[in-house]
């Protein structure tokens, strides 16, 4: 039984952790959960053995990190000692840090600026491959189909590194890369990425709406950032909506106040797709239905200019927005006085628009 003030200090760390972003669980002298600040992931009487996945020493005399598996998930279970006047544990703090979390402490840290020089390398090889295929493409005579067919085979590979490589190396630009801060016209930008998306995605039989308000639609942001965050959002869209449906954008002014803001506002039908919805032939890999960069990415640029993200899931549709200032009114010397209009031009490397709704149109397969 607890003494008066190991109660006294249960209720002040109750206290302490009942709003912490991460979940925090109280271990007794058993390591058995006597609080858990969100129960549905660890409740009381849960016992920290059963969830442990690496060498669990007993007592732990000092701060120790150990992976535990928690919902089919991972989490680093970081857990903090309270000794008595004897040196021995008596109670444990424990917060469990997901991949979510960590990748938000990271990205406070200069982690990514050391895995920037890695990604740039992989994306200005990555753009040497392309331009040799496409030569090699273009050199190949059209009756020698087998050399023909390695040639795609070669661009098929690269597309999928192109896949898993390009967000990270936009997240990792947006940390730590030059910020060039436009104004932008968010209704032509938008028009012209809704435009090539629509194309890229007909062999497939997917596309998206695009509805934009009539009036001055200015945002000021770095273009290649608006592109990546944009082209995420249109993306996720598509990946997590049947196929038969279309998802929408509205793009349109808000007034809060004496400030103006312009809300892109992304909608499509819910759906977690599963092995059975394809056909045997398709190498479908449904890891990103869990954790990606598109949505820190989309983060990260509403941040970076001032604006907000919500997400919410309404009766099994899906809403996000990001909502920005508009500059109109109030340019800042930090915000070029000029507009400027996205436009796309062919280097014969695919960019971030084209690989990711080739995903897409290999995800869903041709269509019927």
């Amino acid at each position: 039984m607890n003494t008066e003030q190991e109660n006294s200090v249960i209720k002040l760390l109750k206290s302490m952790y009942g709003g912490y972003p991460n979940a925090v669980a109280l271990l007794d002298r058993t390591l058995a959960c006597i609080y858990s600040s969100r129960p549905a992931l660890f409740s009381e009487g849960m016992a920290l053995q059963n969830i442990a996945r690496g060498k669990l020493r007993y007592p732990m005399r000092e701060f120790t990190q150990l992976r535990v598996l928690l919902r089919d998930e991972f989490y680093c279970a970081r857990i903090t000692p309270l000794k008595n006047e004897y040196g021995d544990p008596w109670l444990y703090v424990c917060e469990f840090v997901d991949g979510s979390s960590a990748a938000d402490i990271a990205a406070d840290t200069d982690l990514f600026a050391k895995a920037l020089p890695v990604f740039n390398a992989v994306e200005y090889n990555l753009a040497s491959l392309w331009k040799s295929a496409n030569a090699l493409g273009e050199s190949i005579p059209e009756e020698n189909a087998a050399a023909a067919a390695q040639i795609n085979a070669v661009e098929s590979a690269l597309a999928n590194i192109s896949s898993v490589t390009k967000n990270a190396s936009e997240y990792a630009d947006m940390m730590f890369g030059e910020k060039d801060t436009v104004a932008l016209d968010a209704a032509a930008l938008m028009t012209s990425l809704v435009r090539r998306c629509n194309a890229a995605l007909a062999k497939c039989g997917r596309r998206v709406e695009l509805l934009c308000d009539s009036d001055e639609l200015i945002i000021g942001a770095d273009c290649r950032h608006a592109v990546a965050a944009l082209v995420n959002a249109i993306q996720n869209a598509l990946l997590y909506s049947p196929r038969e449906s279309v998802p929408i954008i509205a793009v349109y002014r808000v007034n809060e106040g004496k400030r103006v803001f312009v809300e892109f506002k992304f909608t499509n039908e819910n759906v977690m797709f599963t092995d059975k919805d394809f056909k045997d032939s398709v190498n479908v890999n449904f890891s990103y239905q869990r954790i990606g960069w598109g949505i820190p990415i989309i983060k990260r640029f509403a941040d970076e200019s001032g604006g907000r993200f919500s997400m919410e899931d309404d009766g099994g549709r899906v809403c996000v927005r990001l909502t920005l200032p508009s500059p109109v009114g109030e340019l800042t010397p930090e915000v070029a006085l000029e507009q400027f209009t996205y436009v796309y031009y062919s280097t014969g490397v695919p960019d971030i628009l084209e690989t990711k709704m080739r995903e897409v149109a290999e995800f869903f397969g041709e269509k019927p």
